[in-house]
């Protein structure tokens, strides 16, 4: 009685340890049975990526919707999808309703996915997923959450009067979609936040650790937002600077992989993308000396964030992850401010 019966958290896996795993459903079409299968309900949609604004995600949005075969929810390959987030089902199959087939006439596989950053950080979004399509994957990005703030803070507020910015100490704590506690979401505050750095946070929904350890939990802060067991599919999970690499060899076997984890033909994808000309607005400079109350509670929850990631989610075999010594020396530098580090 002390736990709403509709969601499961970590409290409530404490008390009932025991949660049906299920298996994979399996809902696709063979195409040996028919040359030109299509879709069920729940493999309408193959892939999503997004969980966190500003870590890359609209540059893997674009980049993926130039790959033959791919369609992303919409013929404006730069638009989000929320629907799933505002629990508009309806509209969200009306996008794919004309993108069926999973191959076309020559038996290339066809592929449907969306981009929303905020997949990891909406009840609505990961109950609907669960609900609607349990075997999707998903293509996350992270970054250091220090550089991850001052990237939200200069693009959120844009548009904003400078004199009514508000003061990035203010900032400190947590602005999530279901937000529990010490919230600092508001209109003026254009829901930016140093909560918005818990990437481990977001992803431990996922339940794909087993949850049931004190190290982990007090890693994850004994959060208690919603855990989503039902989900099946894998996580394909990269760091921002994996996508700006300047080691060719390595930035082709990252986009190798990434081709291997869709499921499309080699040589197909690449991430490059023509920068956008328009200039840049920098309000804060996270370096600044007035902003290390900042910097000092990010690079705690980076220090949380890269640990659980190396000793809890890497662990799962339904994770995958391109060049990973490349992508623990990057998460390994949320340990330390980025400013201290280029000073010297």
């Amino acid at each position: 009685w002390e736990y709403d019966p509709c969601i499961l958290t970590m409290q409530r896996l404490a008390k009932s340890p025991i949660v049906a795993k299920g298996s994979k459903v399996d809902d696709s079409t063979e195409i040996e049975n028919n040359p030109f299968p299509t879709r069920n309900r729940t493999a309408m949609v193959d892939f999503a990526i997004g969980a966190f604004a500003k870590c890359g995600t609209t540059t893997l949005m674009m980049t993926t919707a130039r790959i033959p075969g791919v369609f992303m929810g919409s013929n404006d390959t730069s638009q989000e999808v929320h629907d799933l987030r505002l629990n508009r089902y309806s509209a969200f199959k009306e996008r794919y309703k004309d993108h069926m087939k999973t191959h076309d006439s020559r038996g290339r596989r066809l592929l449907n996915g969306f981009k929303s950053p905020e997949v990891l950080q909406s009840q609505s979004y990961l109950t609907n997923i669960e609900k609607y399509f349990p075997n999707i994957d998903l293509v996350v990005s992270v970054r250091h959450p220090v550089l991850h703030f001052q990237s939200a803070y200069n693009y959120k507020f844009r548009s904003v009067d400078q004199s009514i910015h508000p003061n990035p100490l203010e900032l400190i704590g947590d602005c999530d979609h279901d937000c529990i506690d010490n919230c600092t979401v508001s209109v003026e505050r254009k829901n930016v936040c140093t909560g918005k750095g818990y990437f481990h946070r977001a992803l431990s929904r996922l339940y794909l650790t087993p949850l049931n350890t004190e190290d982990e939990k007090d890693l994850l802060d004994h959060h208690s937002r919603s855990i989503h067991p039902g989900w099946k599919g894998r996580l394909f999970l990269m760091e921002l600077r994996q996508l700006s690499d300047r080691n060719t060899t390595r930035k082709n076997f990252w986009e190798r992989t990434y081709e291997n984890f869709l499921g499309v033909e080699t040589g197909v994808y690449n991430s490059t993308l023509q920068a956008n000309p328009t200039g840049r607005n920098n309000f804060i400079e996270i370096c600044d000396d007035k902003h290390a109350p900042i910097r000092e509670v990010l690079v705690e929850v980076g220090t949380r964030a890269s640990r659980w990631i190396q000793e809890y989610l890497l662990k799962s075999d339904r994770v995958v992850v391109a060049n990973k010594d490349h992508f623990l020396e990057s998460i390994e530098l949320w340990k330390y401010d980025p400013c201290v580090q280029s000073s010297e």
